[in-house]
């Protein structure tokens, strides 16, 4: 189960003017998310997790809106 957290403000900066910082923050809590698993009953690898997917990570973003 990946756990994902959004964290946003709203601020006024003029009349009708407004900018919105947002933190994105994805697997938070790290997680693995497996993605490859070896399906080939001949490889001797049969059943062996080969990729994951990124572990924790982040985005930062700004709008403004008028």
């Amino acid at each position: 189960m990946q756990t994902d957290l959004t964290i946003y403000k709203d601020t006024p900066i003029a009349k009708g003017v407004n900018i919105q910082l947002r933190f994105e923050f994805y697997n938070l809590f790290n997680h693995p998310n497996f993605r490859t698993v070896v399906n080939d009953l001949s490889s001797g690898n049969f059943g062996k997790v080969s990729a994951q997917t990124l572990p924790r990570w982040w985005q930062v973003g700004a709008k403004i809106s008028f």
